[in-house]
C-alpha cells in the first residue's frame, strides 16, 4: 500500500526537532517562527511553493502537560 504520485502534507519542512535541534519548552517556539517564514516567502532554501496556510502545535508534556496550537493565514493582495 502506497501514496503513489499524489501530493503528501508536508511536515517540518525545516526538519523539526530532529533536524534543528530539541529546543525543549522552545521547540514550538522555533516551529512558530518557521511558519511565519513559509507564510512570508522568507524559508530560504526550505521554501515551499505558495504556502498561505500553516499548522503549529507545540506540546511539553511531564510534569506540567501544557500544549498550545496556532493556524496561521495570510491574505495575498
Amino acid at each position: 500500500m502506497g501514496f503513489g504520485d499524489e501530493m503528501l502534507p508536508l511536515i517540518n519542512p525545516d526538519g523539526g526537532a530532529l533536524g534543528g535541534g530539541d529546543l525543549f519548552e522552545a521547540t514550538g517556539g522555533a516551529r512558530l517562527v518557521d511558519a511565519v517564514r513559509q507564510i512570508r516567502g522568507e524559508a530560504g532554501a526550505h521554501q515551499l511553493p505558495h504556502v498561505e496556510t500553516a499548522f503549529v502545535h507545540g506540546w511539553r508534556g511531564l510534569p506540567t502537560d501544557s500544549a498550545a496550537v496556532a493556524v496561521l493565514g495570510s491574505e495575498r493582495r
